[in-house]
């Protein structure tokens, strides 16, 4: 919410929606709790918000991803 609010009042950007990508379990940081309970935890925490949403794609993949073919998975999804 800050970071749109704060993008908005420079005039320089519209922000018309959000995306939360949970990372797949092996990033391996140590401690990370499953994907599984991150992406519920994700979904529960948007669920009121109009403009952000959960995408599971990351958690679903064979192996990480990339930060880069995370941005062009959502890219493609867009055009």
């Amino acid at each position: 919410e800050r970071a749109r609010d704060y993008l908005h009042k420079t005039g320089r950007f519209i922000v018309i929606g959000g995306i939360v990508s949970p990372v797949h379990d092996s990033y391996g940081k140590t401690g990370l709790v499953s994907s599984r309970h991150r992406l519920t935890m994700c979904q529960l925490a948007v669920q009121s918000s109009d403009w952000i949403r959960v995408d599971p794609w990351e958690c679903y993949q064979d192996t990480w991803q990339t930060t880069c073919s995370v941005l062009e998975h959502h890219r493609d999804l867009m055009k």
